[in-house]
């Protein structure tokens, strides 16, 4: 379900607003360790930890954003 929301609803509209392509190597490479940290909590089944990794993760991305955002 989770696999689902993700890549079929959620991830899509996403992708088009953040504009990938432009996306400079460094934050994609941060982007994968936070993603990694999100996924080890969930296999280690510790959902604390996961969801303070994913709001670290929402949190830093919307700062990013934010700050593209204002830079235009």
């Amino acid at each position: 379900m989770l696999i689902n929301l993700l890549c079929s609803e959620f991830y899509p509209p996403l992708r088009l607003y953040r504009g990938d392509h432009a996306t400079p190597v460094a934050r994609r490479e941060r982007a994968l360790v936070e993603h990694r940290r999100i996924l080890d909590a969930i296999a280690d089944r510790d959902p604390d930890l996961a969801e303070l990794h994913m709001r670290r993760h929402i949190t830093y991305a919307r700062e990013r954003r934010e700050i593209a955002i204002s830079a235009r």
